[in-house]
């Protein structure tokens, strides 16, 4: 574990580790704080995202995502970002692009984008997830998440966790991607939906 100073979170502390699974979630651990010390620490377990963090693209929400939980942990002085090499749902960028590709052409979201290419929506897992947060000290946290599946995978392999919202204001380019997030894989965006599923 190493001290890393930030431009706008202070000073921070960064443990790596690795996945079970080549490809599927080698990241880092980042402590604002004492997270050890609480009794229920505020976390968000992020998904690289090149497009969103790198190049600040509006398509999806990720970045917003990203910045608003590390503002959140850094307001209250303690808690944890764990941050994965899981990109394009743990498919990989290749892919991830792939099924942009065929997104733009083919008029469709990026759930049947996937599907279309014969890629499970979501491939992510979060399991070993558990085994970096117990390393740290930490077996009960209020979770920055939107996604059902996130939750229910760090419940079953035995955390207690809490569920705090982290929803971001859409744009006019992302809100079919979410929409899609909403109806298709279950994410609570609070996005108010026609009797056709369409954004009201």
């Amino acid at each position: 574990m190493h001290n890393l100073a930030t431009e706008h979170w202070g000073q921070v502390r960064i443990q790596s580790f690795g996945s079970p699974t080549k490809g599927q979630g080698d990241g880092v651990a980042v402590l604002f704080g004492q997270p050890e010390s609480e009794p229920r620490p505020l976390v968000r377990v992020h998904s690289r995202c090149v497009y969103g963090e790198v190049f600040r693209s509006l398509d999806c929400d990720c970045l917003g995502q990203y910045e608003k939980a590390l503002d959140m942990i850094a307001r209250e002085g303690h808690g944890i970002v764990i941050y994965l090499e899981q990109e394009g749902r743990g498919c990989g960028l290749q892919k991830k692009a792939a099924a942009y590709e065929l997104a733009q052409t083919d008029k469709v979201d990026t759930v049947e984008a996937y599907r279309q290419l014969n890629l499970p929506s979501d491939m992510r897992h979060y399991g070993h997830v558990v085994a970096v947060l117990r390393e740290i000290g930490v077996s009960r946290i209020r979770l920055l998440t939107n996604n059902p599946r996130k939750i229910a995978e760090l419940l079953d392999s035995g955390l207690e966790v809490q569920r705090v919202p982290l929803r971001v204001s859409p744009n006019e380019w992302n809100m079919a991607y979410l929409k899609a997030k909403q109806v298709k894989l279950g994410h609570d965006l609070g996005l108010a939906l026609g009797d056709q599923g369409d954004p009201e």
